[in-house]
């Protein structure tokens, strides 16, 4: 796999979740993780595991190619 740009990526879940009107809190308890969890992954400090990147592409309803791309 290529190298991600967690940065890149994390811009784009805080863009769903601010578009969902969703808190860090609702997203990361609809997402079975910390606050500190969905702030780190929006801030691409820490890395969203395959199958957390599976879940906010369902949560969402976009495909993980978007999220993982960073972009629609």
């Amino acid at each position: 796999m290529t190298n991600l740009d967690y940065e890149k990526m994390g811009r784009l879940i805080k863009k769903f979740r601010n578009k969902s009107n969703m808190t860090v809190s609702e997203l990361a308890s609809a997402m079975g993780v910390s606050n500190v969890s969905v702030t780190q992954w929006e801030n691409g400090k820490k890395r969203c595991s395959i199958q957390n990147i599976a879940k906010l592409a369902e949560f969402f309803h976009v495909s993980v190619e978007e999220i993982i791309e960073g972009k629609l």
